[in-house]
């Protein structure tokens, strides 16, 4: 996948002292509650994915097979060379889809809800007022929150644009594999 850049939220307050712990508080709650969501999206989306690849390894391991065991044996009948062909062509959009979808499943980019407490606690914590510090921290809390959900969101879309596509070929080529080969029934 290409690297996007992320947009980095950083809300327009010029004094801290104006918001309070609890408004806070309450957005990097709804925060982590959508994170939470988009985490569960991209866990349904790689299930489905391993769902799609089980299925594709047993197709293609039947096509695959039966194609090795007709063309190599030469035990075929004349009438049977169009179906061989349309199921080699077959292949090559299967094949497609195959890489698609370990392309989905690998590698896993999802940024998770909380951090490392050596990431929370920067060194110029130190020469915040002491009365500020929760402040500081949960408003830093927010935009890094904040510049999690948007990489999430921007994994899940590719995603779920990759299977998408997978699931519009394999449906495509399904089709026009049945009307060829029951084309070539009737009309031969």
């Amino acid at each position: 996948m290409a690297k996007e850049k992320i947009n980095v939220w950083i809300p327009e307050i010029d004094d801290l002292n104006d918001i309070s712990i609890e408004t806070l508080n309450f957005v990097f709650k709804q925060g982590e509650l959508y994170l939470t969501e988009l985490v569960k999206i991209y866990d349904n989306t790689i299930s489905r994915a391993y769902t799609l690849l089980s299925i594709y390894i047993s197709i293609l391991g039947i096509m695959i097979t039966f194609l090795a065991t007709n063309l190599v044996s030469g035990g075929y009948d004349k009438e049977d060379t169009p179906i061989l062909i349309i199921l080699s062509f077959t292949l090559i959009p299967m094949i497609y889809c195959l890489f698609i979808i370990i392309g989905i499943i690998f590698p896993n980019q999802l940024m998770v809800t909380g951090r490392p407490p050596k990431e929370l606690i920067p060194n110029k914590l130190m020469d915040i007022p002491v009365g500020d510090k929760l402040l500081y921290l949960l408003y830093n809390e927010c935009i890094h929150l904040q510049t999690k959900v948007a990489y999430n969101e921007l994994i899940n879309t590719r995603r779920l644009a990759s299977l998408k596509r997978v699931i519009i070929t394999s449906v495509s080529t399904f089709i026009i594999s049945f009307i060829l080969i029951v084309s070539f029934y009737f009309f031969y």
